[in-house]
């Protein structure tokens, strides 16, 4: 593993004076602190010693550092929790089929999703069969579109309308200020 060599800003260059015998072996301290198997001393030519650290190694954590009977009573807790789901979420699907079933003898229908309408032609061309050869504004068009038969989920479709104007010059001719023809 590479040095960082850079000093540590928190820990002054010991002197040899501060080293503690401990055990036949110098052990270096500064105030309380013990240096860690990952500091490194040395000493300079003046006979001054600092304190250079190794980058520490990153810390296990989550399933890495789990033994493997921790891991087996893991696998064991998930399982348990598995089926205690699996079976609650049978025991709900239960009770939506019964309620489906309650729903369609009312005479509706059990789904209500509000998905995409479906038309049998896209918009461009819709706006042209209602344009036919006369100009109309965006409100009318909108209006004339709905009536022939097109469907839309659109909160405001006079808006989607007003973008497929503009967005389709070719097909679209602005006569007017929010008045339009088919070109």
């Amino acid at each position: 593993m590479p040095l960082d060599h850079r000093p540590d800003p928190a820990l002054r260059a010991l002197r040899p004076s501060e080293l503690a015998p401990l055990g036949g072996a110098l052990v270096p301290t500064f105030g309380n602190y013990k240096l860690e198997a990952v500091s490194i001393l040395w000493m300079s030519l003046d006979g001054s010693l600092s304190i250079w650290r190794k980058p520490m190694a990153r810390q296990q954590s989550g399933v890495s550092a789990m033994s493997v009977d921790a891991l087996k009573s893991e696998i064991k807790r998930r399982a348990r929790a598995l089926k205690t789901l699996s079976r609650k979420r049978a025991r709900i699907a239960a009770k939506l089929a019964n309620l489906d079933a309650q729903i369609e003898a009312a005479g509706g229908s059990p789904t209500s999703r509000r998905g995409r309408a479906r038309n049998a032609a896209p918009l461009v061309p819709s706006l042209v069969k209602a344009l036919g050869s006369k100009a109309m504004g965006v409100g009318e068009l909108t209006e004339a579109v709905q009536r022939s038969g097109y469907r839309s989920n659109a909160a405001n479709f006079r808006l989607i309308v007003n973008a497929t104007l503009l967005k389709h010059r070719k097909v679209f001719k602005k006569i007017a200020r929010g008045k339009y023809a088919a070109a």
